[in-house]
């Protein structure tokens, strides 16, 4: 209760700052918040991860929309931080914008666990993940252990993969090639063309 009393008296006191002003039109001139260098390279991490995982592929492919504009609000949410926390001038340091971050990526993972409810069953969007990433692969087969260790992250989990490379198997858009005690994957070429 003693924080939560001290953030209403800041904001109090914050909304008792007079409006930045100019001439007889009052036109309401805000300052500027630039981001430190650390900052802008904080910023310019998330930015680009999250990005990354805005394809068919990615972590975020089913929120491009939301996703793409994750980085934009993590910026806004450190500027607030930073006026709170500072009033207003100078720039937004790195510590101030890795917590903005990590609160906008918090956002970002509920928007895709609410959304995500919706869409089709977890093992077929998981088998359509896993499809579109063994295409992109070079080689005719891959073992099964190489989607833990370099596959789409959510399929990273033993059970997932399993799950998803049933439903693919069931539809004879990969077939297992057992071979010397080693299973490898293998992509039917119809799956290859219908893409």
């Amino acid at each position: 209760m003693p924080k939560l009393d001290a953030f209403r008296a800041r904001i109090s006191d914050l909304l008792e700052v007079a409006l930045p002003v100019e001439g007889a039109g009052m036109v309401l001139r805000p300052p500027v918040l630039g981001l430190a260098r650390p900052a802008f390279t904080v910023w310019r991490r998330l930015h680009d991860e999250v990005e990354a995982e805005l394809s068919r592929a990615g972590e975020f492919s089913a929120i491009p929309d939301i996703g793409a504009k994750i980085a934009e609000n993590a910026a806004r949410v450190a500027a607030i931080f930073h006026v709170v926390e500072r009033r207003s001038g100078g720039a937004i340091d790195a510590a101030t914008m890795e917590g903005a971050a990590a609160v906008a990526l918090w956002h970002l993972n509920q928007a895709r666990r609410v959304i995500g409810a919706n869409d089709k069953p977890q093992d077929a969007a998981d088998a359509e993940l896993l499809l579109i990433w063994l295409l992109r692969q070079p080689g005719e087969a891959i073992e099964p252990r190489e989607i833990l260790n370099r596959g789409p992250n959510p399929l990273r989990n033993s059970e997932r993969r399993d799950n998803a490379l049933k439903v693919l198997i069931e539809k004879h858009c990969v077939a297992e090639i057992k071979t010397d005690g080693a299973t490898r994957l293998t992509v039917n070429p119809k799956a290859r063309g219908a893409r």
